[in-house]
């Protein structure tokens, strides 16, 4: 049991980290001048920002970024509590997802703006100026802004939660056996340098 709980406590925290996808080397992107491997074109750049900006509008970043968190911890809470008869355990675990988003909210609102700005960085990267004029102007539509708005909650949606459950499932077990590897393999390790010593 005390296994099953660490390797529940692992998974919830790894996958709450990995919600957004941090900067490299944990730098904060200020504007076209700080992307990674040199400075961004300028007129990519701002049609770049515009495409983010409609993915995740500045005003409602926070509140998307709880609401994927909080449907993401849900999807874990389904698809694992079902492994925990104990009652007093099942609510340590629920109460503790469900307090997840909020506690991230002061991380999330601190670094949210920088990896926006990222996000544009990598589409300056990936797509020519044309390209980016070309989806800029699809963001600009009705339609695409509903698709680019929409696409980062889907996570929400009925069908992808019950194939997220099924996964969290799954993938604790997969956990379990990576954990065990890796604590085998440092222990390894460890004790070969004190037998060095």
């Amino acid at each position: 049991m005390r296994k099953l709980l660490r390797n529940l406590a692992v998974f919830c925290i790894s996958a709450a980290v990995a919600l957004p996808a941090f900067p490299a080397k944990g730098q904060m992107i200020t504007g076209p001048e700080t992307c990674v491997g040199g400075p961004a074109d300028p007129a990519s750049f701002a049609l770049a920002k515009g495409i983010v900006d409609v993915i995740i509008p500045p005003e409602q970043g926070d509140a998307m970024m709880q609401q994927m968190m909080s449907s993401m911890m849900d999807q874990m809470r389904q698809g694992l509590i079902g492994k925990v008869s104990d009652p007093g355990l099942q609510a340590i675990i629920n109460r503790q997802l469900q307090a997840m988003p909020e506690r991230f909210r002061p991380l999330i609102g601190k670094h949210l703006p920088s990896i926006g700005l990222a996000m544009a960085c990598g589409y300056v990267r990936e797509f020519s100026l044309e390209e980016l004029r070309n989806v800029n102007a699809f963001a600009a539509s009705p339609s695409g802004r509903h698709y680019l708005s929409r696409s980062a909650t889907m996570i929400s949606d009925p069908t992808v939660a019950q194939a997220n459950q099924a996964y969290f499932t799954d993938a604790k077990a997969y956990l379990a056996a990576f954990q065990a590897e890796t604590s085998a393999e440092i222990t390894k390790y460890l004790g070969r340098g004190k037998k060095r010593k």
